[in-house]
């Protein structure tokens, strides 16, 4: 969210599938940098329910609602600042038509897939940034820098966040 995504208070942000541990931390993180709205999204409706009290401000079911429509509507049209994805290939190009110019676009996870297509002409007009996050190709002086830069962050879990136990703690 803040190292690689470079979030700042007051810029929207979008989790995609959002229920998962790692994403709901994501959450979490981007409500209490003062993101606005923080925006999740799940196939489940139930599940977003449950995300309302760690900070989302809007919840996208796409099992009901194709993901770009809701974005546009969280956002008056504008789009979303940071994506955090967890979906992968087959949420690429909606996550990119919901960016905002100079959006950026983490990929940690491709639960959906890994591959995708992309029209490089969007890219380049909105000015957009597509980051891919993994621990496996870090050297060890990179990941003493991330971690060094989430214990900075840290001091958020004290103003507030849930720290997440067993999955039991996920909402329903």
């Amino acid at each position: 969210m803040v190292t690689n995504g470079q979030l700042k208070a007051g810029e929207s942000v979008l989790v995609n599938a959002a229920s998962g541990g790692v994403a709901w931390a994501a959450l979490q993180i981007a409500s209490l940098s003062g993101a606005k709205p923080v925006i999740a999204a799940s196939r489940s409706a139930t599940k977003l329910a449950g995300l309302a009290e760690y900070g989302v401000d809007v919840g996208i079911d796409t099992s009901h609602e194709p993901l770009l429509d809701g974005i546009m509507k969280a956002t008056d049209k504008r789009g979303v600042d940071l994506i955090v994805d967890m979906v992968g290939g087959p949420a690429f190009e909606e996550n990119l038509q919901g960016l905002a110019v100079c959006g950026r676009l983490v990929n940690i996870a491709r639960l959906g897939g890994q591959t995708a297509q992309i029209d490089l002409s969007l890219l380049w007009l909105k000015r957009l940034k597509l980051i891919g996050v993994t621990f496996r190709t870090r050297t060890e002086q990179e990941r003493l820098a991330c971690i060094q830069a989430c214990a900075r962050h840290a001091a958020m879990a004290a103003r507030g966040a849930h720290p997440l136990g067993d999955r039991s703690d996920l909402p329903a």
